[in-house]
């Protein structure tokens, strides 16, 4: 069956999006485990879009991934891939808005002083956060794992209260960036300094209102543990609520097989993708914004 995409995510929200798009480049039988029985076919992938650049006669981006006119001066962002991936995103970030940039571009700066750059969230990704607290009217966010809070304080620009929990492991010197851009922002985040299973356990027993809003970018071994958790706690978590997991494409790694990709992040993507796509508790839509956000709703 060839999949009609819809923006259902939006629909359910409230946010009426109707414009399908039919064109999809594999077929599958609607699981994500039958999915990866099939391996994605290039070949045949490129022949068909062969067929469909001969029935157009003006540009269109596959006319635009051999531009190099357009491209030359591309650096591939290794979570995109392709020169044409990397530029599209780049318009995009552009072309959209964003609260708090400054701030946000500061942390930036500093992030790039720092070691494990590569877990800087892009200004495209704050941007569709931004979009979906305000689409949703979120006000309560948790946030598992921020690095150097560029993500809180996107998300604190545009809701009442924000709660991120980071034991600031993968980089001590992530914290200070953190806390003094909450600082300069001057938004309402507060820190959990504390491993994410041990905040959540403190959370559900002193939450006073239900978060409606949930960012999930922390330990790729333990989302499915998050998920559960929240999903069994509805005074933490309301069930009316938004989860969005960051980094569900993984660099492109959960398209592989785990005996030629098995590190135990990607094992752990892949399991955490297809333990939601299966829970008949919940809706779930994986946007492919920079890395890959999926977007959780209860039925």
């Amino acid at each position: 069956m060839k999949l009609q995409l819809y923006s259902c995510f939006l629909i359910r929200t409230g946010i009426a999006l109707r414009s399908p798009s039919a064109y999809h480049p594999f077929t599958t039988s609607g699981t994500s485990a039958s999915f990866r029985k099939q391996p994605f076919d290039s070949v045949n992938w490129k022949k068909s879009c062969g067929l469909q650049r001969a029935h157009m006669s003006f540009y269109n981006s596959i006319d635009a991934a051999e531009d190099e006119s357009l491209l030359a001066d591309v650096k591939i962002d290794p979570y995109l891939g392709t020169k044409l991936g990397t530029y599209r995103e780049t318009y995009c970030a552009k072309y959209s808005n964003i609260e708090q940039g400054e701030v946000l571009r500061w942390i930036e700066e500093q992030t790039m002083k720092l070691q494990k750059t590569s877990m800087l969230s892009g200004s495209l990704s704050a941007s569709t956060l931004q979009s979906l607290i305000r689409m949703k009217g979120a006000k309560n966010v948790l946030e598992i794992g921020t690095y150097t809070g560029f993500t809180a304080i996107a998300m604190a620009a545009v809701a009442s209260r924000v709660v991120t929990v980071d034991n600031f492991k993968a980089e001590p010197a992530s914290e200070d960036v953190c806390r003094e851009a909450i600082k300069m922002a001057n938004v309402n985040v507060s820190i959990m300094k504390m491993d994410a299973k041990d905040a959540l356990n403190c959370l559900v027993n002193e939450v006073k209102e239900p978060f409606d809003f949930v960012f999930i970018d922390g330990d790729k071994k333990e989302q499915i543990d998050y998920y559960e958790f929240l999903l069994k706690h509805p005074h933490l978590f309301d069930p009316k609520g938004v989860i969005a997991v960051d980094n569900t494409l993984w660099y492109s790694r959960v398209f592989q097989s785990d005996d030629k990709i098995g590190d135990e992040d990607t094992v752990a993507v892949r399991k955490f993708n297809d333990h939601i796509k299966r829970d008949p508790r919940t809706f779930v839509s994986i946007i492919p914004v920079r890395d890959g956000i999926t977007l959780i709703q209860h039925v």
